[in-house]
């Protein structure tokens, strides 16, 4: 907790941006601290700019290509002894409402 006020109060002329990516750079138990400082710093009056609100890309689409790309390996190796190819060939890209719901769902 004082590690989040000593944010909040080095950072809040900087604005909320900038004290989110030290957070976020500092390690640890960043998340839960990010959360806290967001919310006193919202709480301030601050925001985030356009460019976090907007700039974040859809991880969904990045799995979903990683995927592909080890289907491909898996089809060109044959799958091993295994047979992982055809259980992972089996698996199909699930939609971003899916893994959307699934995230909101997951508890750490």
């Amino acid at each position: 907790m004082a590690g989040v006020l000593l944010l909040a109060y080095k950072y809040f002329s900087h604005g909320i941006d900038e004290a989110l990516i030290v957070n976020a750079n500092l390690g640890g138990d960043n998340c839960h601290r990010g959360a806290l400082l967001g919310a006193i710093l919202g709480a301030a009056g601050l925001s985030l700019s356009e460019e976090l609100r907007t700039g974040l890309y859809d991880p969904a689409s990045k799995r979903a290509a990683a995927l592909e790309r080890y289907l491909e390996v898996v089809q060109k190796t044959g799958g091993g002894s295994t047979g992982v190819g055809t259980v992972v060939q089996s698996l199909a890209p699930r939609p971003a409402e899916a893994v959307a719901s699934a995230a909101s769902e997951c508890k750490t």
